[in-house]
Order: C-alpha cells, then structure tokens, then sequence
C-alpha cells in the first residue's frame, strides 16, 4: 500500500514538472481584449537542440553561447517600411536552445503593440524580423527606418579568444502567419551571426594540446550584418591577426584540452578568378588552381612538439578537395557553393579541427600542413564531415 501511494506521489510530481516546463510555451501572452477577436502569440528559441551544436556536453556554461538578454522584434509593411519596433530588455534567458522549448516574447503580458485584427488584416503584407543581443539598436526611430537600414546595422564586436557575454542573433518568419482558434502564433527561430573555431592537437596516441602554441591569422571581430540575409563574408577588410604565437596555458579560450575562437564569418575565395557574369573567366583554373586568396585566408599557425624538436603547422579553418574537381562547368550559383563549403567560415557554424602530428613540420615562414580532420558543424544542423587531409 505504501509503495502504491509513493508511486502515484511519484506520478502526480511528474505531471506537475511537466506542467511547470510547458507552460511558458502554452500560456497566453496577453489576456484577450473584450472587444478582439483573439490574440497574438509571440514566440522564439535558438535553431536547432542543444545537442546537435557540440561534440561534448558544457558548451552553454560559462561560453553564453545560448544566453538571450535583449529582443528587437521588427515589423515591416510590403513597401519595406517599419510599421513596428518593439523591444524587450533585461530578459536573462540563459539556455534557449532546449529542445522543442520556445521562449515566449514579452512573457510577461504586456504586449499590447500588435494586435490579432492588425496581423490577420496584414497576413500578406507584412514580414518579421526578429535580432537578439544588439543593443545598437536603441534609438530607432521607426517612422523613418526601413528594412534597408536594418540590414545596415552592425552586430556588436566579439572578443575573438575569450568567452562571450552572449551572441547577436537573427531570425525570420518564413512561413505566411495562419489563424488557429482565435490565435496568431509567430515563432522565430535564431541564428548566431558569430563563427566558432575549435581545435584539438594529437600525436596518435594522445592530446599534446598543451605543448602548443597557437596564432589565429585573418579572423573578423568587428560587427557584421544584423541580419543573415546581408552578410558580407568580408567584403570590406576588417580581417585581423594575432601579434605572435601564444602558449597553451597562457590562453583563457580553451575548454576540455580545445582551443576555441571566435569571429564572424570571412571569405577567402580569390574573386580575380572570375568574369563580371560571377563565373571562371577560365573553365580550366578549377583543375589547375586552389582558388584561394591568401591575403584573406583563415588559418592557425600550430607550434607543436614533434621528436625532440617543436615545428610549425599551418591550419586552414576550413580546407578540403571538392568532389566536384573534375566538374566540367561550374554555374555562378555552382561557385556559391564551392564559396559556402570550402572558401568561408559561414555564420552559425562550428569548425572543429582535429590536428594530428605525424611528421616533422616546417618553419615559422614555412609551416607545413599537418594531417587534418574537420567537421563543419552548424549551430542547428546536422554534422557535415570532411575527410582528412593526408
């Protein structure tokens, strides 16, 4: 009898926490009006679950990667022009990448700015932007601001080799918002804007990570696009490189025996390579050219230990032989993609480099490539593995 009422103790506290952690998501946002027809729900969380951003648990505590404290939602009318900027400050959301867990906006009732009558009346007119984490975005003023203008502004600078305070973000409603029993519910999923670069060091047998030193060359930390949809990849040189090589256990930005750095996204494609229409000006230079621009490439240049002696390696941040080198003919839209896989860091993604030293190095004039493994890991997708370079 006892061990019947523990288990429906049990099963009612099991409920309860189930209610608890649902009802941010079902609750309403604001009490319905007497004289409206129904209600706006407005919701968000980070693209993708926890799980599917890291090879290892503990990415979130200390690295702000999934904090949210600030939302700049934009409501734009079919000409373009913002109809509405509202904003919500000081929200403290320190993980909003849970699984199947939206975070709704203005939790706390009092969105009053957008009304059900004035979404259902503009179901085709108007678009939705929302941007976390940009504070640059105080002082708009919306009867003069367009979406021109948002896609202008800049995110906020990263620290490129330390922990965050948290990431500037952006998301779109991409679907047409749809009435369902007397509610309108716009949820927006979040994309970072920042690049994530994660290297680990191996001998074959075991991590010599901390024997190395290292020195990121060509990455970005100052603001780009607000928005995904602008993105430069670089095109006005904001490119930087670290001063000199630095040691292992001098750095603040390593986590599980990884270094880790920050940027916003480069483009490393050499464009003299193409004609005014975007395509090879040379059908031949892909067969016989590695395409890059080494002016603007970015990469780590590797102290590490190999012997008795210490060599230099060179780390491209996203280097591989396309399966299409035999290709023929490539589109502009075929270049896109040669860009997108293996000439960029993109936004929202994780380059995690797995180096092996194998070999005697080179020079710090001359380093040489070591054997690499890489996955490209977006931020919510699914790992894109590319295979060692020998």
């Amino acid at each position: 009898m006892v061990t019947k009422a523990i288990h429906i103790f049990m099963l009612l506290a099991t409920i309860s926490l189930g209610c608890i952690a649902c009802s941010d998501e079902t609750a309403p946002q604001q009490t319905v009006p007497v004289d409206s027809n129904g209600q706006v729900k407005i919701m968000y969380k980070i693209a993708g679950s926890s799980l599917s951003r890291a090879t290892e648990d503990g990415w979130n505590e200390g690295w702000n990667e999934n904090e949210i404290d600030r939302i700049d939602l934009f409501v734009f009318d079919k000409n373009d022009k913002c109809v509405h900027h509202i904003v919500e400050e000081n929200i403290g959301v320190k993980d909003a990448q849970e699984e199947d867990s939206y975070t709704n906006f203005k939790k706390d009732g009092t969105l009053t700015e957008l009304t059900y009558e004035e979404v259902e009346a503009n179901i085709d007119n108007y678009s939705y932007y929302m941007v976390a984490n940009c504070p640059s975005l105080d002082g708009i003023n919306k009867e003069e601001f367009t979406l021109d203008n948002l896609k202008e502004k800049l995110t906020p600078d990263l620290v490129f080799n330390q922990p965050q305070k948290s990431f500037a973000m952006d998301g779109k409603i991409e679907e047409t918002p749809t009435p369902v029993n007397n509610t309108i519910t716009l949820k927006f999923e979040l994309k970072r804007a920042a690049v994530k670069i994660r290297l680990s060091v191996n001998n074959n047998q075991e991590s010599i990570i901390k024997n190395c030193k290292f020195q990121l060359f060509k990455y970005v930390d100052s603001g780009t696009s607000v928005l995904n949809e602008a993105e430069s990849y670089g095109e006005i040189d904001r490119r930087k490189s670290m001063d000199a090589l630095e040691a292992y256990n001098k750095m603040t930005n390593y986590e599980n025996e990884k270094v880790i750095f920050y940027s916003y996204p480069n483009d490393w494609f050499d464009e003299s390579l193409l004609n005014e229409n975007g395509t090879f000006s040379d059908e031949d230079i892909y067969a016989i050219d590695d395409l890059i621009d080494e002016e603007k490439q970015t990469y780590i240049l590797l102290e590490a230990p190999y012997g008795d002696d210490s060599y230099y390696y060179k780390v491209p941040v996203n280097f591989a032989i396309s399966k299409d080198n035999d290709k023929v003919s490539f589109s502009k839209e075929d270049i896109e993609d040669l860009r997108n896989n293996y000439y960029r860091m993109l936004r929202n993604h994780i380059y995690d480099i797995t180096v092996t030293i194998d070999r005697e190095g080179g020079t710090v004039s001359k380093p040489v490539t070591p054997k690499l493994y890489y996955q490209v890991l977006s931020f919510d997708e699914e790992t894109i593995d590319i295979p060692k370079f020998q």
